[in-house]
């Protein structure tokens, strides 16, 4: 899913912005790692379970039980 924006709207969910306009996505959501971060690798799907809201970081996902800071562009939605 291609995407221009994210914004955390609550544990459960993101707004996405893209051409197509705006739209609410549920966790839990699958991404495709585009690049290799911490002990994520590279072009591995995982399962975002929880997003959360950062003073600093825009999101905060919580994967595998863990929570990692990234920007949006390091994945892709499927």
């Amino acid at each position: 899913m291609e995407t221009d924006e994210l914004f955390n709207t609550s544990p459960e969910s993101i707004l996405i912005v893209n051409r197509e306009g705006l739209r609410r996505l549920k966790c839990p959501f699958t991404v495709l790692l585009i690049v290799k971060l911490e002990d994520l690798e590279e072009g591995e799907t995982y399962q975002v379970r929880l997003v959360l809201p950062h003073s600093y970081y825009t999101i905060v996902y919580v994967i595998t039980g863990r929570k990692y800071h990234f920007p949006y562009y390091y994945f892709i939605i499927l």
